[in-house]
């Protein structure tokens, strides 16, 4: 399966938690469908150093129904629209 991933937004790792979350625009060449995939990671200090991660992918129109996620959001409108205006303008 091919898979073309952009990188949508990335929070500064937390000092507390030592947490991080990215978040992907990823496009399945075989499906011909677009997600966008939110990567999770966070050390628990307080939980002897335990690590929890994990992903969840959703397509598109779902994610952007979901309220919160707003510099994921606008980042992903931008990507968006560079294409459409890269299109039209050539």
């Amino acid at each position: 399966m091919t898979q073309l991933r952009r990188q949508l937004h990335q929070t500064p790792p937390s000092p507390v938690s030592n947490s991080q979350d990215r978040w992907f625009l990823v496009f399945d060449t075989e499906q011909c469908v677009l997600h966008v995939e939110h990567v999770w990671e966070n050390v628990e200090a307080r939980r002897g150093g335990a690590l929890y991660q994990g992903n969840v992918r959703l397509e598109l129109g779902e994610f952007l129904k979901q309220s919160g996620h707003d510099p994921v959001k606008r980042e992903l409108e931008r990507v968006l629209t560079g294409v459409f205006e890269e299109q039209f303008s050539a």
